[in-house]
């Protein structure tokens, strides 16, 4: 005959149903994190160069970065700042650019970005102008911006 044992199995019993279901729902989260919805018109990467508007406009915005970030390191902080608040609300549009007494850049949560970084956007905006008239959006030129910078952070 057996002595007790089937106890013991019974009060695993519950962690086992825990452990289960936990991995279950780990699982679900991993797959909803590295999958990507479908999407009508998928990113292009290169696609200013790819549909021949500005082909050079990546060398062009990573030069002007360099030559502020040269001055000032923080650029890339408050690149990521501005690039964060111009997407969080509804989408990167670049709305956080536009001049004005109620708009974005005046807002106080802003304030400690100081005007300079809106000029280094400019600056570059201005420089795209002059070699493509009217092909690169600022919020393209301010994701672009951003990305350079942090590159430069890691050299």
């Amino acid at each position: 005959m057996r002595s007790g044992g089937g106890g013991v199995g019974l009060l695993f019993l519950p962690l086992l149903v825990v452990f289960a279901l936990g991995s279950w729902w780990f699982v679900m989260v991993v797959d909803a994190a590295v999958t990507l919805p479908p999407e009508d018109k998928p990113l292009i990467r290169h696609y200013y160069k790819k549909h021949n508007t500005c082909a050079n406009v990546e060398p062009f915005v990573k030069h002007q970065v360099s030559l502020y970030w040269s001055k000032d390191k923080s650029l890339t902080a408050k690149f990521l700042k501005l690039l964060y608040a111009d997407c969080m609300v509804n989408g990167c549009d670049a709305s956080i650019l536009l001049d004005g007494p109620n708009s974005e850049k005046t807002a106080a949560q802003n304030a400690g970005l100081g005007l300079w970084v809106f000029e280094v956007i400019d600056k570059i905006k201005t420089v795209l102008e002059k070699r493509c008239p009217r092909a690169v959006s600022c919020a393209d030129i301010l994701n672009l911006a951003t990305r350079d910078a942090v590159h430069f952070v890691s050299l």
